[in-house]
């Protein structure tokens, strides 16, 4: 195992260095084993070495390496071409049984195979336009008694990392990554830079009052916003989200998740009155998902339809 550098800008260029040579040894790894030449184990090593992969962010990385395993497993020396399209069909029911898991791997397929029409070693992608299976989309909300709770007892267990990143999870709507590779440079006494590690955008999000207080009587023990108790080091994602979670099951609650704060924060801001393009500034959503997320979450009440005719009132009375 090694350590990282304690200077946050530093750590980012080492953990990027040893990602690289792990891929490398990944890559070189299964190119010892000999890899009959057209197999999609072949093609594989290939892949993991061009710049393909090789400038995908590092957990969409992890994930390709688990789905191509599998992949290899599958199919491995089987020559590319003879990856038919009923054969990613009969893939594809082979892992009925875990539809999320499926689609992930399906959709990891096609980009594989997609490499392999560019390279010019097959034709057609047989995994493009593959229909994938249905998945209920993800429907959790924080309500406001579960955010107290959750927070009643972080304070309980000790845990005031848990009440930031609560805080910074909700108002600024940030996935837990972000949140947790978030630095104290980041932050101005006013806003937050984030640039987010899926999307590359960058977004400066002014602070709700509340998380302002919470940042400005945090301790700056590290590089790093979040900080855990139990180690005094920032945390990893891991420890993150079992620390998260372990509260949460303590407050009692169930059926939720981090993640799910970016969708409650977006559904809050729009019954405050925030307008997409305000609400995708904060977030970095694109405007059609974030649209959806309203759709789909936002109660078409009376009270809504009086504040939208209160706003309509005063907007003729300033033509007058």
């Amino acid at each position: 195992m090694i350590r990282l550098s304690d200077n946050r800008h530093d750590a980012l260029h080492e953990a990027e260095r040893h990602n690289a040579e792990l891929d490398q040894w990944y890559a070189q790894g299964l190119a010892d084993k000999g890899p009959k030449p057209g197999s999609v184990s072949a093609l594989i090593v290939r892949y993991l070495l061009d710049d393909a992969y090789t400038k995908l962010a590092d957990r969409t990385k992890r994930d390709y390496r688990q789905h191509l395993e599998l992949i290899r497993d599958w199919a491995g020396d089987k020559p590319t071409k003879a990856v038919t399209r009923p054969a990613v069909q009969a893939f594809r029911r082979g892992m009925a049984d875990k539809k999320w898991r499926a689609n992930s791997i399906l959709r990891t397929l096609r980009v594989l195979l997609q490499f392999a029409v560019d390279e010019g070693e097959i034709d057609q992608n047989p995994a493009a336009k593959f229909r994938q299976f249905y998945t209920p989309p993800r429907q959790a909300l924080w309500s406001h008694e579960q955010e107290e709770r959750f927070l009643a007892m972080a304070n309980t267990m000790g845990r005031p990392s848990m009440v930031l990143a609560y805080a910074l999870g909700v108002y600024t709507a940030q996935r837990s990554g972000d949140v947790v590779n978030l630095a104290w440079s980041a932050y101005d006494g006013q806003a937050l830079k984030i640039r987010q590690g899926k999307t590359k955008k960058l977004l400066e999000i002014p602070l709700f009052s509340a998380l302002k207080i919470l940042l400005d009587t945090s301790p700056r023990t590290s590089t790093q916003i979040l900080v855990s108790e139990a180690t005094d080091k920032p945390y990893s994602e891991h420890h993150f989200r079992h620390t998260f979670a372990r509260v949460m099951k303590e407050a009692g609650i169930e059926g939720l998740r981090y993640h799910d704060l970016r969708r409650t924060a977006v559904v809050r801001l729009a019954e405050a009155g925030a307008t997409v393009p305000w609400i995708t500034a904060i977030t970095g959503h694109a405007t059609d998902e974030c649209e959806k997320i309203i759709e789909t979450y936002m109660p078409r009440t009376r009270r809504m339809a009086e504040e939208a005719v209160k706003l309509m009132e005063s907007y003729y009375r300033r033509q007058q």
